[in-house]
Parts: C-alpha cells; sequence; structure tokens
C-alpha cells in the first residue's frame, strides 16, 4: 500500500463532488484508494505477493495431503476389504474361518444392487503357514475371485515379476517380493500352505506361484499371500457359499458412504435380525485411519502457521504505511476530511488488495493443484525402499486432489483476516495528531 495522491490534488471532503451525495463521495474514495494503491508499486507488488505466495502453497499442500490420503484410502480398500465390509459382529476382532457368514453370492448380488454402491467382492482371510525347501513363514491368506479383481487390484501395478491370478490357474497365487525372497521362490514355483480349518484340523494345500509384488511395505510384501477364493474355502473347510466377508466400494461423494451404511445396515436388520454387521473401512484399517487424521490435523497446523507468517508480514506493511503518510492525512483533516472518510479509504485500500492478493493465490494455488493433479509428483528418488503409513505402503507418486469448496472456504479465511488485520492500521489512522503531524516534513 502507498503514499496518497499529492493534496493540492483532493477536493476537501466537506465539499460534495458534483456528482452529488453519498454515492459521489464513495466513488471518489474508491478512486483514491485505488490511487494510493499503485502510487507505491514495489511495496503493492510485495504485499501482493505476500498474499498470493502464501495462500497458493497453503492450497497446493493442501491438496497434496488430501490426495495422499484419498491414495492410501484407495489402494488399502481396493486390496483388503472395500469401503464397507458386511461381516459377522465379532469377525473383526478375530477373523478367522469359524466366523463366516453364510448365503454369500445371494447377499453379494443384493449389495451390489444398492444405489451408491459400484460393486462388491467377496472374500476370506486367514492365518497361516507358508512353507518351501528352504524354509517356513507365518503368513496372512486372503482370498479373493480372480474375475472381480481384475481392473481393480493395485496388485496389477505392482507386480515386479510373473502375472496376476487368473481362473484358468486354480492354484495359482500371488506372493510379495519379501516372502519370495525368504522362501527363495519364483513364478512357476510350488508353495505349501497350512491353516486350521472350521473344524480346528491342520489343513494343508498346494499352491504355485503366479506372481510376485512389491508394494513397499516391508510387512505386506513379507506376510501378504493372494489365492484364489475357491482353493482357499476348501483348505479351511468352507462351502462356497461362505466367506469372511464382503467388501463394499462406492460410488463417489461426501454423504454416499454413510447414506450406503445406513441403507445396507436396515437391510441386514431385515433379512438376517442382526446377524450380520456393516463396518467403515477406518473400523477394518484402524492404524490407517488413525494416522491419516493425525498427519491431516499436523498439516492444517502447518497451513495455518504459513497463513500467520504471511499476515504478520501483511500487518507490518499496512502499518508501516499508514505511518509514513502521517502527514498526508494530517493536510486531508485540516482541509475539512472527517477522520471516518480517512478510516474509510485506508480499510478500502486493505481490501483492495485482499481482493488482488487472494484472486493472485487463489488462481496459482489452483493451477498448481491441477497440474500436481494430472502429472503427479515422483518421490521414488527420495524414498526408493518406499513408505508406510499405518501398516501400508504409500504411493511415491503423489497426486494432488482438486476440491473447489476448500480452496474457497481457505481463500475466504485468508481475505476476511486480512480485513480483519487492516482494522487497526485504519484506526490508526484516524487517530493522527492534526498539530503534529503538520509540523513533520515529508
Amino acid at each position: 500500500m502507498s503514499d496518497l495522491a499529492p493534496t493540492h490534488a483532493i477536493a476537501p471532503a466537506s465539499a460534495p463532488p458534483a456528482t452529488g451525495g453519498h454515492s459521489g463521495t464513495a466513488r471518489l474514495l474508491v478512486k483514491l484508494a485505488w490511487r494510493s494503491l499503485w502510487r507505491n508499486k514495489r511495496r503493492t507488488q510485495i504485499t501482493l505477493s505476500s498474499i498470493g505466495f502464501g495462500l497458493s502453497l497453503a492450497i497446493f499442500f493442501g491438496s497434496l495431503a488430501e490426495g495422499t490420503y484419498e491414495k492410501a484410502e484407495h489402494d488399502a480398500t481396493e486390496l483388503l476389504s472395500g469401503q464397507l465390509t458386511v461381516e459377522t459382529p465379532t469377525y473383526n476382532d478375530n477373523p478367522g474361518p469359524t466366523l463366516s457368514l453364510e448365503g454369500a453370492p445371494a447377499l453379494r448380488e443384493e449389495l451390489a444392487r444398492l444405489p451408491g454402491v459400484l460393486r462388491a467382492r467377496s472374500l476370506v482371510t486367514a492365518q497361516g503357514v507358508a512353507s518351501t525347501g528352504a524354509g517356513a513363514l507365518g503368513v496372512a491368506l486372503l482370498g479373493v475371485d480372480p474375475a472381480l479383481e481384475v481392473g481393480h487390484s493395485p496388485l496389477q501395478n505392482k507386480l515386479v515379476e510373473g502375472k496376476m491370478i487368473s481362473a484358468d490357474e486354480p492354484r495359482g497365487i500371488l506372493v510379495g517380493r519379501g516372502l519370495a525372497e525368504r522362501l527363495r521362490v519364483q513364478p512357476g514355483k510350488k508353495v505349501v500352505l497350512t491353516s486350521t480349518d472350521v473344524q480346528g484340523n491342520v489343513s494343508s494345500e498346494l499352491f504355485r506361484v503366479s506372481g510376485i509384488f512389491r508394494l513397499g511395505s516391508d510387512e505386506l510384501d513379507t506376510y501378504l499371500v493372494q489365492a484364489q477364493l475357491p482353493l482357499v474355502q476348501k483348505m479351511l473347510g468352507l462351502r462356497a457359499d461362505q466367506v469372511g466377508q464382503i467388501g463394499l466400494f462406492l460410488a463417489p461423494g461426501e454423504d454416499v458412504p454413510a447414506q450406503v451404511r445406513a441403507e445396507v445396515q436396515a437391510l441386514l436388520d431385515r433379512a438376517h435380525q442382526g446377524s450380520l454387521r456393516v463396518r467403515s473401512w477406518e473400523e477394518t484399517v484402524p492404524a490407517l485411519a488413525a494416522w491419516m487424521k493425525v498427519d491431516r490435523s499436523s498439516n492444517n497446523v502447518t497451513r495455518m502457521l504459513i497463513v500467520f507468517l504471511v499476515m504478520f508480514t501483511i500487518l507490518n506493511t499496512l502499518l508501516m504505511s499508514v505511518l509514513e503518510r502521517g502527514h498526508e492525512f494530517a493536510v486531508l483533516l485540516a482541509l475539512g476530511t472527517p477522520r471516518r472518510q480517512l478510516q474509510a479509504q485506508v480499510l478500502l485500500e486493505v481490501a483492495m488488495m485482499a481482493v488482488l492478493g487472494c484472486t493472485l493465490g487463489f488462481a496459482l494455488g489452483l493451477a498448481a493443484a491441477f497440474w500436481g493433479q494430472h502429472w503427479g509428483i515422483d518421490l521414488t528418488r527420495f524414498i526408493p525402499e518406499g513408505a508406510t503409513a499405518g501398516g501400508m505402503a504409500l504411493d511415491p507418486i503423489i497426486h494432488c486432489k482438486v476440491s473447489f469448496p476448500a480452496f474457497v472456504k481457505l481463500t475466504l479465511f485468508v481475505f476476511a483476516t486480512t480485513l480483519l488485520l487492516g482494522v487497526w492500521p485504519m484506526r490508526r489512522a484516524g487517530q493522527i495528531e492534526l498539530a503534529a503531524s503538520l509540523r513533520t516534513q515529508r
């Protein structure tokens, strides 16, 4: 913000302009505020840059964080259970074949037809031991229908050797790279999986490695095994209509999960008399949900800190501008300008600065977020071993998430804060000591 126009070019506020009335006075104040804003271009440009850069930085990093959370949620739900899961009430506390639900095929089709549900999958999970001639290792076995995984499973893009499991190879399994190295297997090699069936007996089946994946999480790469549902059911002593969970994948929308969950629970209460329960992905993958909650709070604090530092710089600039213009304000007062009009002019300058700065910041932040959403940021060279959160692997290629409501809220917050900061300089402008300021030379 800069000095006012020369005082000899300003008509006294006590003499109404030719246009007449309050509207003419308002137009004059707007004109004077705009001229004053650009007389010191360097100061104005620095202030606008501070607002624009701070806001765009907050928007970009916020969208980058939300994109990371969305991708982590997507990969976890696609790999494990789904955004919502239907299971027996105690299954989540102690997953096992003895807590399986019955009538899975018919229930899955019924759930898939509900509004807001894109697809449904049946799956069985169990703890077991994978063994070869090189040794044995405890694993988490996940039985899935390969036909439902095509085009959806995150493992498709994480294969380092071999191929996905298919109905053509009923004994095919996918193993992590860490597990493959410890058991010294490669695609085509045999692996024996041993677990406990529903009767409590030890049961084993022979599998053949179809592919090896690398998720970037040591826990998953050395612990997770994915096999075909029918053979896993056979090994665990389950019937074809018995599964551990039915996972639901939902259409986009903030209100969709809550609406679908209510509809699913109502359906289960009617058809199964409370013998089944629907859970959200936050309940089935609590470690990841907790990490996202903590990290989101931390990012919000960081963004607010950025905005605070920018606002502190702006406040300092505004105060310096008003203090340097004390002589000119005193001349205007001597000519009969009411103090409230001086204050209104200062506040108008702040408002103009806020509008220009927030528009610049919003445009830059939105452009950066769109760029990050389309191209992404590849962090592979910085984290070659991968990164994990809540036991799940994070994709090293991060994409932003463009959210207009969130961007607008942040922009309005910065705008309102800038106007609020303008109250102090405005009050200082109205408290100019006339005699002392007139004796001050410019």
